[in-house]
């Protein structure tokens, strides 16, 4: 009897110096665990902002393109001007996208997509182009 006391107090003792701070550990280690996973899956899906969006930049060239066209009263020059200054609008507002963390894929590399994602007609109209 007199050694089941002493085994007491190891107990007592051990879990006063050594299982305390073990189960401390552990649970910091499991928090810790979490947060990576939490911000793993986060990195992962973009954020909460990140959104995918599709473009038919042809359709937009294509429909510029005739709008140049059938403006007869531009000279070369002007016709070169127009569509330099069109390539750099589109260049700024696709950058307007990224910066608002918007992925923009062009709908040429896409096989199907929902319809919703299209920002063909919205981008045309901050361009000030006429889709037909």
């Amino acid at each position: 009897m007199s050694g089941e006391p002493a085994m007491d107090n190891e107990v007592a003792k051990e879990s006063k110096f050594g299982t305390i701070p073990a189960v401390v550990g552990v649970v910091a280690v499991v928090l810790v665990a979490l947060l990576g996973y939490y911000v793993t899956m986060k990195y992962r899906a973009g954020g909460a902002s990140s959104e995918i969006v599709v473009l038919d930049s042809r359709k937009i060239l294509h429909a510029a393109t005739k709008q140049i066209i059938d403006n007869k009263t531009l000279t070369t020059e002007q016709v070169a001007q127009v569509s330099e200054k069109l390539a750099k609008n589109m260049q700024t507002l696709v950058g307007e996208y990224q910066a608002a963390g918007v992925i923009v894929i062009n709908s040429s590399a896409l096989l199907a997509y929902p319809k919703e994602r299209d920002i063909t007609p919205e981008f045309a109209e901050k361009l000030g182009v006429k889709l037909e």
